[in-house]
């Protein structure tokens, strides 16, 4: 048996696994890659289906997201996920 100051969320903050099921969460990073991904998917697929260029610029601005967020390790979109309620630390 092991007592961890902080109980079973900073055991799970600090990365170690745990039978629960808020360890079964998908992290943010894949979730940023989900997200990117189907995006630009999304702006190829409406650019084919409408034959409107202007959907290009979409995957074009998620295509410079990931750019910035290689070059300074700061990820706009993984700001806005984290916010997100399924992301959140549920307290009591």
């Amino acid at each position: 048996m092991i007592n961890v100051v902080g109980g079973l969320t900073a055991w799970e903050e600090a990365g170690f696994s745990t039978n629960s099921l808020s360890s079964s969460k998908m992290t943010i990073m894949r979730q940023v890659f989900l997200t990117a991904g189907l995006l630009v998917l999304l702006g190829i697929i409406l650019n084919l289906i409408t034959q409107n260029t202007n959907f290009l610029f979409m995957s074009a601005f998620v295509g410079l997201g990931l750019s910035i967020s290689g070059a300074t390790g700061w990820c706009g979109l993984q700001m806005l996920l984290s916010k997100m309620p399924w992301n959140r630390i549920n307290t009591c």
